[in-house]
This record gives structure tokens, C-alpha cells and sequence, in this order.
């Protein structure tokens, strides 16, 4: 499914970092902002959300980042990655500009050594189309209707 949408230029600074940014208005006034990047160390997340709060005028409450690698028009995509690369202690942040206003960053990339994380990242499962296939001829079987996939 689509979002409602309006991407914006990223700056000269910024590019090789930021692959694309998006501010999503899904039914409210100011909406989010997605943004996907080229990760190559820590410091490259507070670095988007500096220049992101600083230097753009489409200001919302919320800024999530995922890896350059997701289609951050594609609202399934970017949920999956919301809800399953976090963890609410270390990937949630919470910002007040100077004008009072508390915004929230929400790191979706993979984790990593350079982030503290030691363990494997786990990359993402693609299915073959025959998979693919054997899983959609079974919704009937299930009690899904086709329309609902």
C-alpha cells in the first residue's frame, strides 16, 4: 500500500549519507518522516536527525530511519522494519528543540559492533516465487478470502 507523501532534495552535505527522505501524511496535521540511509558509522543517526530538525523546513514529530536498502514508500516495508530492527531502550530517542517541542527519532537500521551490538544481524528472508506460490493457492485452504492477501 501507498503513503501520502511529499520526498524533498536532500542537501549537497548530506548526500552519500541520506538516500531519500519522505514526510508521510497519513491523516495528520504534521505526519512523520521517513528516512533511508547509507549507514557506515554510529554517528551517521544523529548526524540525519541534526541536519533533518536544523535544516529542512518540513518539520513533523517523528523521524524514523531505516536502511538505505528499504522502499520507504512502501508503508508494510517500513512497518516491518519499524517494529522488528528496534529496541525501545537504545533505538528511541526523544529531542526538544529550542522552541520546546519534543520530537521523537526512531532508529529502524540494522545494528551492528560500530553500534554495540556483537551479535549477527540476521539479513532479510526472500522467497523464492515457487514459495510464493505454494503459500498463495493455500489462503483458501485457511479461510482467507483472495481478496484479502
Amino acid at each position: 500500500n501507498e503513503l501520502e507523501e511529499d520526498t524533498f532534495a536532500v542537501s549537497e552535505a548530506m548526500e552519500g549519507l541520506i538516500r531519500e527522505m519522505a514526510l508521510i501524511k497519513e491523516g495528520v496535521f504534521k505526519g512523520y518522516t521517513i528516512a533511508s540511509i547509507r549507514k557506515q558509522e554510529a554517528e551517521d543517526i544523529n548526524r540525519v536527525c541534526q541536519f533533518y530538525w536544523e535544516q529542512t523546513q518540513l518539520k513533523s514529530k517523528c523521524l524514523i530511519i531505516v536502511d538505505e536498502a528499504i522502499d520507504i514508500h512502501h508503508a508494510s516495508t517500513v512497518s516491518w522494519k519499524l517494529f522488528n530492527n528496534i529496541d525501545a531502550n537504545r533505538d528511541i530517542a526523544r529531542i526538544a528543540d529550542d522552541q520546546g517541542n519534543v520530537h521523537v527519532l526512531i532508529d529502524a537500521t540494522k545494528k551492528g559492533p560500530m553500534d554495540g551490538h556483537h551479535r549477527p544481524w540476521p539479513d532479510d528472508i526472500i522467497m523464492s516465487e515457487e514459495i510464493k506460490e505454494k503459500v498463495n493457492d493455500k489462503w483458501e485452504v485457511y479461510g482467507i478470502e483472495k481478496n484479502h492477501q
